[in-house]
C-alpha cells in the first residue's frame, strides 16, 4: 500500500475533472494532483488545497479514474 500528498483545485478540476482516492482513514476525497512528497506547486497554486494523503494503490479502494462532471465544457 503506497501512500501519496494529494491536494484538490477547483480550477483544474473545471478544466480536466477530479479523480476519487480513499483517505488513510477509509473516507473518499475528490483529488487533482498527488505526490510522493508534499512539496511542489500545482498550476493553480493560489486555488489547490491540500487534502491529505491518500491510498494510491489499494485494489480494494474505492478510487475512480479522472472524470467531469457533465455540462462543463472547456
Amino acid at each position: 500500500m503506497t501512500i501519496h500528498h494529494a491536494w484538490f483545485s477547483m480550477q483544474v478540476a473545471n478544466r480536466h475533472g477530479s479523480a476519487v482516492y480513499q483517505k488513510a482513514g477509509g473516507s473518499p476525497v475528490n483529488v487533482t494532483r498527488t505526490s510522493l512528497e508534499r512539496e511542489g506547486r500545482g498550476p493553480f497554486p493560489h486555488d489547490e488545497k491540500y487534502v491529505g494523503q491518500v491510498v494510491a494503490d489499494d485494489p480494494t479502494s474505492p478510487a475512480r479514474a479522472t472524470t467531469r462532471v457533465r455540462g462543463i465544457t472547456s
